[in-house]
């Protein structure tokens, strides 16, 4: 379903293949009692809890640790999520059912592509337990397959060192004047930003070039400023 996505993101970071096998999730569909979506489950068969693109925001669970939550939406309805990333105390998964307490029904609408949600695994008050809907990053309703893409170039690019050019010979402060790159230059939103976007995760890069980016390359790494890892080359000029 999305394997060649997987596959292409994975080609920027590291080689350590996946633990999980196809046994592996047979095996945890018997123990939950339902089918694994594809994109889910292509997933855990490319890539290991343990990869460098999981060493920062966004831990992917280890597999044998999974496990559904319940959480209240609403009033009138339950609905049950998989979490499979998490950050410290928040999770984000894939709606596997929801049921309707004044109907006495269960229903899953979309269960090979299903809605993502954002939720508290590990909740501390009354509220988190209640709390449903992510604001740090947010799910906008996306489904499943479209936010591990999403999310997994965010991560393997937050993993790479970014590589810019800047004509350190010609520029007077070029560290100064770097740091007022235009907007959407070599940057990302920040966490608490994410909420008020149309999408969950955004890294951008330069299409046209910029003066200041030529000349001398100069290595940073992407705590701060990002490359591209999107395939696409970034245009120095001359």
């Amino acid at each position: 379903m999305i394997l060649e996505e997987l596959c292409k993101i994975k080609s920027f970071g590291s080689n350590m293949e996946s633990s999980v096998t196809p046994q592996d999730i047979a095996d945890k569909e018997a123990e939950l009692g339902f089918a694994l979506p594809q994109a889910f489950k292509e997933l855990y068969l490319t890539f290991h809890p343990d990869d460098p693109a999981f060493s920062g925001k966004g831990n992917l669970i280890p597999f044998e640790e999974l496990k559904i939550y319940k959480r209240i939406y609403w009033t009138d309805t339950v609905i049950t999520i998989l979490p499979f990333c998490r950050h410290e105390r928040y999770g984000y998964g894939f709606e596997v059912s929801r049921y309707h307490k004044s109907k006495d029904i269960m229903s899953n609408d979309n269960p090979d592509d299903p809605p993502m949600w954002g939720l508290y695994v590990s909740p501390e008050t009354r509220k988190e337990e209640k709390h449903l809907e992510g604001h740090e990053v947010p799910c906008n309703q996306s489904k499943l397959s479209r936010w591990i893409v999403e999310w997994l170039g965010y991560q393997q690019t937050l993993a790479q060192p970014s590589v810019i050019a800047v004509n350190r010979d010609k520029t007077e402060d070029f560290w100064k004047r770097l740091r007022e790159l235009p907007l959407n230059a070599f940057y990302h939103i920040p966490l608490e930003q994410l909420s008020s976007v149309r999408i969950n995760f955004n890294v951008n890069f330069m299409e046209e070039p910029f003066r200041l980016l030529r000349g001398r390359f100069i290595r940073l790494w992407t705590d701060r400023l990002l490359g591209f890892t999107t395939g696409k080359k970034v245009p120095f000029g001359s």
